[in-house]
């Protein structure tokens, strides 16, 4: 994937909402970015939060759907991205450049959330084994995971 600066100078916003749109250009080429700005425009994308350098949101689609977006920042600009969409793999899709977006004009809109480690400390034994239960009901098809990382 290509590095997209994110880098933002410190007194001008709009200077830096430039800079984030024209790496954004580079990154997934002006159609995307356009259907990008519409997604955001519509108020497509839900449920922003942060994780450390981790981005994660929700996008509305054209369809029904909403998919899931996550976005891994690095000083560099962008390590990865992923979009649960039919395009979303390479993390070069409208919903994507739609979160990228948000949080270039609204950083502050991403709710801060801790890090598993941090949400999971002070959770027992029987708070962690009723976590995986309700996760395995809900995605079972993790169960080969976590098969694999028990001892035995």
């Amino acid at each position: 994937m290509t590095r997209m600066a994110l880098q933002r100078p410190a007194n001008d916003m709009g200077d830096a909402r430039a800079v984030v749109e024209a790496a954004a250009l580079a990154l997934l080429g002006a159609r995307t970015l356009e259907r990008g700005r519409r997604y955001v425009a519509w108020g497509a994308v839900f449920d922003a939060r942060r994780r450390g350098a981790v981005l994660r949101a929700r996008c509305e689609g054209s369809g029904q759907e909403a998919w899931r977006v996550r976005v891994t920042l690095d000083p560099a600009g962008v390590r990865d991205a992923a979009c649960d969409c039919p395009m979303g793999e390479g993390g070069d899709c409208k919903h994507v450049a739609a979160v990228l977006l948000t949080y270039a004009r609204d950083p502050d809109g991403f709710a801060e959330v801790p890090t598993v480690d941090e949400a999971v400390a002070g959770v027992d034994a029987a708070g962690l084994r009723a976590l995986l239960g309700r996760l395995l009901l809900q995605r079972p098809e993790l169960e080969v995971l976590v098969e694999e990382a028990l001892p035995g």
